[in-house]
């Protein structure tokens, strides 16, 4: 089997260049650093895939690569993910799924049993839609020289994993996963240089974590929290045009603000946060239902790195209900620009801090109290977040060159957006100069009708 990739960065309308991942396994095996964005450790990845059209005079069998999922080595884990999977793959044409199980293995009994029960389990999830599990993959670490191994097909709970049991063409070594093809062709987040490491999971997973808020911001964050009052304009006065002059006003140094790790972009956001009125409008642009829409919206166009850049850093610096708005808006708009594992991720932090504050709320309060409807507001939120999680990331339901329509919720929110922030000439012409401006420079509708026509990456095995 052939395997090959789709450069997605390319004028829309033009077709991306074949990137070759070679026939050996190893290669797509090798590419999986690359589709998640880090280096997954003690990890089941499931890529799932759709059949398209064999090119002329290209031999095997061509599949395009859509969403990927990362999760831990338990069943309720891999129960879930596949679950997850399956609602993204099911429509595909030919969905199947590969799966890579990077870790080490136990050749015990016992320890074979386990991980293919985890296979066991995560196909139970996805024969419900009659998905299949094509292909698993064992490999100890994503790293060049590492020995893969190849399940036995069609027989996953009876696999010998010994060296001396593989059969030609069931294992090999990895090529160097930083030398793969797919390193550059495939856009991450946080973005990567084709020839910069990738983070380990560890880093990748801190990308969201809270940190110590400078007191002054905290005061500031706290206020809006705890009374929902605004200080500067009134709540009703903060429409799309404003939330898109603000966007405007994002230093460049937001963009590299998204994993956090530059102090200096860092210190620029901050100082930006504090300028007088912009809390004013952030915050109810993050929660509000009439506005929230244009934040991913501005997540796809020009200043798409600056916007994902300061949801991160605002992830990072609030707190109960507000961040798990954050998270969820990080995630829509990391689902809409293409990266799908981050945006997966936000959404799985922020049901998972949902929950915790559920419990904590349903010790302290009851019927009528405070706590009672934070939990309630808590619950409609993690429907929010179920949704988005739904669709993993954008992908194509038709082959490449085939209109494809989005999974439904970042399609909805983005569809909302842009009707927000599309103006007719009347109202046009009664904006200041400065508000056209900026919603020229955040909103690009051209960027915007791409991805919902044809959203995500595309890659081929």
């Amino acid at each position: 089997m052939t395997y090959t990739m789709d450069n997605p960065k390319h004028t829309d309308g033009i077709p991306g260049d074949s990137i070759h991942l070679g026939a050996d396994p190893g290669g797509l095996i090798a590419a999986v650093p690359a589709l998640l964005g880090f280096v997954p450790v003690d990890s089941l990845v499931l890529i799932g895939l759709a059949t398209v059209p064999t090119p002329a005079g290209r031999p095997g069998h061509p599949a395009q690569v859509g969403p990927v999922l990362r999760t831990d080595l338990d069943s309720g884990a891999v129960r879930e993910g596949a679950r997850v999977l399956t609602r993204a793959v099911a429509d595909l044409p030919g969905g199947e799924v590969v799966a890579v199980h990077a870790g080490r293995w136990d050749p015990s009994p016992g320890g074979l049993d386990r991980l293919t029960d985890l296979l066991a389990t995560a196909e139970q999830a996805l024969e419900r839609k009659s998905v299949t599990i094509t292909a698993a993959y064992s490999v100890p670490a994503l790293t060049a020289g590492s020995p893969w191994r190849r399940l036995h097909p069609g027989a996953l709970g009876t696999v010998d994993w010994s060296v001396a049991g593989l059969r030609d063409g069931e294992g090999g070594v990895l090529p160097d996963p930083s030398a793969s093809p797919a390193r550059g062709a495939v856009v991450t987040s946080p973005p990567t240089a084709p020839g910069a490491d990738l983070p380990s999971q560890r880093e990748f997973d801190a990308l969201l974590d809270p940190v110590r808020v400078p007191d002054d911001l905290s005061a500031a964050l706290r206020r809006h929290r705890r009374s929902g009052e605004r200080a500067g304009p009134a709540a009703g006065a903060v429409g799309p045009v404003q939330v898109a002059a603000l966007l405007a006003s994002l230093p460049e140094a937001a963009a590299r603000a998204l994993s956090g790790a530059d102090a200096a972009a860092t210190v620029e956001v901050r100082g930006w946060l504090r300028a007088p009125g912009t809390l004013d409008i952030l915050i109810p642009a993050c929660d509000r239902a009439d506005l929230f829409p244009v934040l991913v919206v501005a997540s796809v166009g020009q200043r798409s790195e600056q916007v994902r850049g300061l949801l991160a850093e605002l992830a990072r610096l609030t707190r109960g209900t507000l961040r798990h708005r954050v998270l969820v808006l990080f995630g829509l708009a990391a689902l809409a620009s293409g990266s799908g594992v981050v945006g997966y991720r936000a959404v799985s932090r922020a049901e998972g801090e949902i929950t915790v504050s559920e419990d904590r709320a349903r010790r302290r309060g009851g019927p009528g109290t405070p706590e009672e409807d934070r939990v309630r507001e808590a619950d409609r939120e993690r429907v929010t977040g179920r949704c988005v999680a739904a669709l993993l990331g954008p992908v194509r339901t038709g082959g490449p060159g085939t209109p494809g329509d989005p999974a439904d919720p970042v399609a909805a929110v983005l569809s909302e957006g842009l009707g927000l922030v599309t103006l007719s000439d009347t109202e046009r012409a009664s904006l200041s100069v400065v508000e056209r401006d900026a919603l020229d420079a955040v909103v690009d509708p051209a960027a915007v009708s791409a991805v919902l026509r044809a959203p995500g990456r595309r890659v081929r095995r």
